[in-house]
């Protein structure tokens, strides 16, 4: 048995992101914001994924034509994205980097932040750092769009222990979800544990932590103008029940 990896999308669990997430359905997804791009009128033709993951979005936006750049500070994450896009024969680009030091010399039409990125900021400092990052990298009129955890169906709902398993020929992987929520703090902590099996042998393990901060859509809306956007809209993501749940999308425009 390896040693317990305590990183944050550390290498199991990019190994076994998208199947874990096989329900969540990034075709309606990335259609719900191409919707939005073109009701806004902005003329997108550039995107800059923020938290690109394991790449999903970025294949799709550019099998729609756009030109994409996907960065992820996951070292694991970035490598399974790679591995991705050079398999779909689709032109994208990722690069592994920290959002707050993200220095492109070059604006886009639009700027994504999808699967809770947003939310991964638990501080104000960290929260308006990437908003004014972001404001940077994006050319006059552009557009911002990004889910969030949704406060209002999290405290009506609560939070409850879940345990799953993926299967994968003779190999299996148990993932338990361990939630707590801390509303003095606004967040929704998620407590993961991980385990891999070849047959009846354990192979991989890892545990890790997820703090997410939940908002209530006001909130956004205030949150946006204080960091210099015009908030343009919102409604539930796209993309299956647990998604329509929990998560809700927003964009707004840079003026």
């Amino acid at each position: 048995m390896t040693a317990v990896d305590s990183a944050t999308f550390g290498r199991l669990h990019a190994a076994w992101y998208d199947r874990w997430f096989s329900a969540r359905s990034l075709p309606a997804e990335v259609e719900q914001l191409t919707r939005i791009f073109a009701a806004a009128g902005a003329g997108v033709g550039s995107v800059l994924d923020i938290g690109c993951g394991t790449g999903g979005h970025l294949e799709l936006l550019a099998r729609h034509g756009l030109e994409v750049v996907g960065i992820d500070r996951s070292p694991a994450m970035v490598a399974v994205a790679g591995e991705r896009l050079a398999g779909s024969g689709v032109a994208a680009t990722v690069l592994e980097s920290d959002v707050a030091t993200l220095r492109l010399a070059r604006a886009f039409d639009a700027a994504i932040m999808m699967s809770w990125v947003l939310s991964y900021h638990v501080s104000d400092e960290d929260l308006f750092t990437t908003l004014a990052v972001l404001h940077r990298h994006l050319r006059p009129g552009g557009l911002l769009a990004f889910d969030v955890v949704d406060g209002s169906v999290l405290l009506r709902d609560g939070v409850s222990t879940s345990l799953r398993v993926v299967e994968d020929g003779t190999t299996q992987f148990l993932r338990v979800s361990e939630p707590v929520l801390r509303p003095a703090e606004q967040v929704y902590e998620i407590g993961l544990r991980m385990w891999m099996f070849d047959g009846d042998r354990v192979v991989a393990t890892a545990a890790e932590t997820h703090p997410v901060r939940y908002f209530l859509p006001r909130e956004v809306e205030l949150i946006l103008h204080t960091a210099g956007f015009e908030p343009l809209g919102s409604e539930p993501l796209a993309g299956g029940p647990q998604a329509r749940q929990l998560s809700r999308l927003f964009w707004a425009r840079r003026p």
